[in-house]
């Protein structure tokens, strides 16, 4: 479950980094690249 977590948190802290570092993102393209992790 920990891992489960850890990897999660991972997920969270890129889709933050992305958001960022282009905040013309919108949250349909948020979900599509995390189907790619």
């Amino acid at each position: 479950m920990a891992i489960i977590k850890h990897k999660l948190a991972g997920i969270e802290s890129n889709l933050y980094n992305l958001i960022k570092s282009d905040p013309s993102m919108n949250i349909f393209n948020l979900f599509k690249n995390t189907e790619l992790v």
